[in-house]
């Protein structure tokens, strides 16, 4: 049951980044993609820094917070895209 958990967000997990690299690209803007790949990789090598602590605190905590994080953020990103011209 995990494996087959894992494999499909880790397809769900690609399927947003082609959709945000289609979404970048959609505006012609070929040196952006650039700019995404840099903060993507950015986020996940920064990533292990900001939790190991926690997750030595509390292994719950190392899930939980990261978790928080992105739902606080998806809903501010999508309020500054609408804003956007």
């Amino acid at each position: 049951m995990v494996v087959g958990a894992w494999a499909v967000a880790g397809v769900c997990g690609q399927l947003v980044l082609v959709g945000v690299n289609a979404l970048v690209l959609a505006d012609g803007g070929g040196g952006a993609i650039s700019v995404v790949t840099a903060l993507r990789f950015l986020g996940m090598s920064a990533s292990p820094t900001a939790f190991t602590g926690l997750y030595r605190h509390d292994p719950v905590l190392g899930f939980v917070v990261p978790a928080a994080v992105l739902a606080a953020t998806v809903p501010l990103a999508a309020v500054r895209s609408k804003n956007l011209p």
